[in-house]
C-alpha cells in the first residue's frame, strides 16, 4: 500500500503538516518534553550518546533534544528525501547525521551500528501490524545494552464508541489549543482532521495493547505507556 509521504511530489501535505502540527496535533509539545524527560530518567548524564530519531519529518523533536542535550551525536532517518531537506535546514552542525531511508531498510543499512537511545514521533501507524512487530524487533537489535526506545504515536481506539469519544477530544483540544494561541479565528477550521487522518488508507494505528505485547516479545523490559490523550500515546520500553 502507498505511503504519500515518501512520494517526491508529495510538497503540499507536507507543508500543511509542517506549518499546522503544533496547532492540530495533540500535545505535541508536551510530548518533546516527555522525550527528553525519559532521557533525563533513564540516564545518569544525557551525555555522548548515539541518539537515533527515526521518521525524523523536519526534525523538530531532535532539535528539541540538541538544545537540551547539546554533548551527543544525533543521526536522523526518513524515507522522505523532501522532509529531510527541511530537516538538514533546520539542523546545521557536525553533531547531526541524515539518511534516505525507510523503515524495512535500517536493519541491513545500518547494520554495522548501535544506539543508545532510538524514538520515533507519528511514524510507525503507516505499517502494518505485522511491519511494527518486525520493526520493533530490529529497533531492540540496534539498541545498545541500557538504551532505551520511545514511540509517541497514533494508536487505535478499542471501539468505534471509544473512537468517536477519542476523535472528539481531538476536536476540542484543537479549538482550545488555537484559542491558547491566540488564533481564535481559526476555531473549527480543523474540525476534520480526525475523519482526514482516519480516511488515509496509510494510516493503520495498532491497538495499544498489541503494541506494547510485540515490543515484549521483541526483547524489551519495563514496557509500559507513559502518557496517553485520545488516540495519541508515549510508550517505551527499554534494553
Amino acid at each position: 500500500m502507498t505511503n504519500t509521504w515518501l512520494e517526491p511530489s508529495n510538497n503540499e501535505q507536507e507543508e500543511f503538516y509542517t506549518s499546522h502540527a503544533n496547532k492540530i496535533i495533540v500535545e505535541r509539545l508536551r510530548a518533546s518534553k516527555i522525550l527528553s524527560d525519559l532521557l533525563r530518567y533513564h540516564f545518569k548524564e544525557v551525555s555522548n550518546l548515539k541518539i537515533l530519531d527515526l521518521g525524523c519529518g523536519d526534525g523538530a523533536l531532535t532539535r528539541n533534544l540538541s538544545q537540551l542535550y547539546p554533548d551527543n551525536e544525533f543521526h536522523l532517518i526518513d524515507g522522505s528525501a523532501h522532509m529531510l531537506t527541511r530537516a538538514r535546514e533546520n539542523l546545521k552542525s557536525d553533531c547531526f547525521h541524515f539518511s534516505e531511508l525507510r523503515f524495512d531498510m535500517i536493519s541491513s543499512a545500518c547494520e554495522n551500528r548501535q544506539y543508545n537511545v532510538i524514538f520515533s514521533s507519528n511514524a510507525i501507524h503507516h505499517l502494518t501490524y505485522d511491519e511494527k512487530g518486525s520493526l520493533y524487533s530490529t529497533i531492540y537489535d540496534k539498541l545498545d545494552w541500557g538504551g532505551i526506545f520511545i514511540n509517541i504515536d497514533f494508536v487505535l481506539p478499542e471501539s468505534d464508541v471509544s473512537e468517536k469519544w477519542q476523535f472528539t477530544m481531538w476536536v476540542d483540544w484543537i479549538n482550545e489549543n488555537l484559542t491558547r494561541l491566540g488564533l481564535s479565528d481559526e476555531v473549527h477550521q480543523y474540525d476534520d482532521i480526525p475523519q482526514r487522518y482516519k480516511d488515509k488508507d496509510e494510516n493503520r494505528p495498532g491497538r495499544l495493547f498489541d503494541q506494547l505485547t510485540q515490543l515484549k516479545r521483541s526483547g524489551f523490559n519495563n514496557v509500559d505507556c507513559v502518557y496517553k490523550y485520545g488516540v495519541n500515546a508515549i510508550f517505551a520500553g527499554t534494553k
